[in-house]
């Protein structure tokens, strides 16, 4: 059985619930690589700047920058057990992660950007270093609000890229639905590295959830 650390990346690492996640998953024992930006706000308080946690530069944060920094932490780290927000599973399960989000305009600009990109270039290297398949974002409409065409532009962009993940991969072995704004807190990045760090990392199957239906 592998008994290496377990490693956990965070895309974008300069904000307040990747700083609180990582300094959670530090004190639980993983090792936790986190991408940084130039543009991006400095690291403030709570991120553990340690050997547990290393920054990865994002450049100027477009997909094959991100798809870089990925590679880099994962060659550093052997492989990923999390990534936060968007978790990957040990042991090939693939997931499929149905957003609802209440802020579809903050969520878009300050997680979802260039992700479809970013880790679509990175997955053939992360499929084979980490035997781990990654999840997609789903993004659905707010209830009650239409979407803008810029709006409606990305999320048919994603669901094209989910869609072809699919067809390569084949079905998603587990659905989570999570509500991603309460993501960008703190206390929601403490409870969703609690759930990771709990889930018993390289081991096991996990599924992170934030905030509450």
């Amino acid at each position: 059985m592998d008994k290496r650390q377990p490693a956990a990346w965070f895309p974008w690492g300069d904000t307040p619930w990747a700083r609180a996640g990582a300094a959670a998953l530090c004190a639980a024992g993983w090792r936790v690589g986190y991408g940084t930006a130039a543009s991006a706000p400095s690291p403030g308080p709570g991120m553990p700047l340690s050997e547990e946690a290393i920054p990865f530069d994002l450049g100027s944060g477009r997909p094959e920058d991100l798809a870089a920094a990925t590679v880099a932490a994962a060659e550093r780290f052997g492989g990923f057990d999390g990534v936060l927000p968007w978790p990957m599973a040990p042991g090939g399960r693939k997931l499929w992660l149905d957003l609802e989000d209440r802020d579809w305009e903050q969520a878009l600009g300050e997680v979802s950007r260039d992700l479809a990109g970013g880790l679509r270039c990175a997955l053939p290297y992360l499929l084979g270093r980490g035997g781990a398949q990654i999840l997609f974002l789903q993004e659905a409409a707010p209830k009650g609000r239409p979407l803008s065409a810029p709006q409606e532009a990305a999320r048919l962009s994603r669901f094209a890229v989910a869609r072809a993940l699919r067809d390569e991969l084949g079905p998603w072995d587990v659905l989570v639905r999570v509500l991603l704004t309460p993501l960008l807190d703190e206390e929601a990045g403490r409870r969703g590295a609690a759930a990771l760090a709990a889930s018993g990392g390289p081991q096991a199957p996990f599924c992170l959830r934030g905030g509450s239906d």
